[in-house]
């Protein structure tokens, strides 16, 4: 066997762990900028909860991004980087789907080195520069299927060029990973299935890759035996909280097999 394993991104998992934010937050700063989309934080509450538990915890500033749309562009990323330098932001909150995750991540990426998002992205000869430093990122994610809070990718668009490419790097991991199962409660049955196999062909993918890396294999398998098992009955049963706890389990372990093996 031989394998490489490198994963710096703390996991908290579990009902409710939203709360905890603040406390989680307050390593990093006093001035946060949430990274969101238009609408789906607020009808969840999702956005309501991060920002008290926030405030709760003494958080001086907190700015809402909440531009981010399905397919983020390298326009928004450039857009949320200008704010995060303008305001002295320390730290990125990414709350909501891959697409605001990815966005918080190359926010994070943009903003604390020099150039354009698009600067950053892999060309099949490689990113035109390379980041060297970071901004903190805590990702939380309110569906269950790219795995994003756990590896180093930010799918970005680029519509004038009409290509869609990704940065990569191992300072585009989040710092932290906040995963709350409750938040995936309000995902309708379609949204269900649609992120639930997204999570099912990150593990396939990773599985029958030709990267050899048996404990990324192990994470690949477990996520589509709990797939299987549990994601019809999330889309059957919505408010079906450990449906959505294991499914949100193995979007995680997805995301982390996709890390590794590509």
């Amino acid at each position: 066997m031989n394998f490489d394993f490198y994963l710096p991104v703390e996991i908290i998992f579990g009902r409710g762990r939203i709360k905890s934010l603040g406390e989680v937050a307050k390593r990093y700063g006093y001035r946060a900028i949430i990274i969101t989309g238009r609408k789906s934080a607020k009808e969840n509450g999702a956005l309501e909860k991060a920002l008290g538990s926030l405030k709760s915890w003494g958080v001086e500033k907190v700015i809402v991004y909440d531009k981010v749309e399905p397919n983020p562009t390298d326009k928004i990323v450039n857009e949320a980087s200008q704010i995060v330098v303008e305001e002295k932001i320390d730290y990125i909150v990414g709350l909501g789907g891959g697409s605001a995750l990815d966005t918080a991540k190359a926010v994070s990426i943009v903003s604390s080195n020099e150039g354009y998002a698009w600067d950053y992205v892999n060309y099949p000869e490689g990113p035109r520069l390379i980041p060297y430093l970071n901004r903190p990122v805590i990702c939380i994610p309110t569906t269950a299927g790219t795995g994003s809070e756990v590896n180093r990718y930010s799918v970005i668009s680029n519509p004038i060029r009409k290509e869609k490419l990704v940065i990569s790097h191992s300072l585009n991991y989040p710092k932290v990973a906040l995963i709350d199962p409750e938040l995936c409660l309000s995902m309708s049955p379609k949204l269900t299935a649609i992120t639930g196999v997204d999570a099912f062909i990150h593990a396939l993918e990773s599985l029958t890759n030709k990267v050899e890396n048996v404990f990324a294999d192990e994470l690949a398998i477990r996520a589509l035996r709990i797939i299987k098992e549990w994601l019809p009955v999330a889309v059957s049963e919505p408010s079906n909280l450990k449906a959505r706890e294991w499914m949100s389990y193995a979007a995680m372990l997805a995301g982390i097999a996709i890390d590794k093996k590509g």
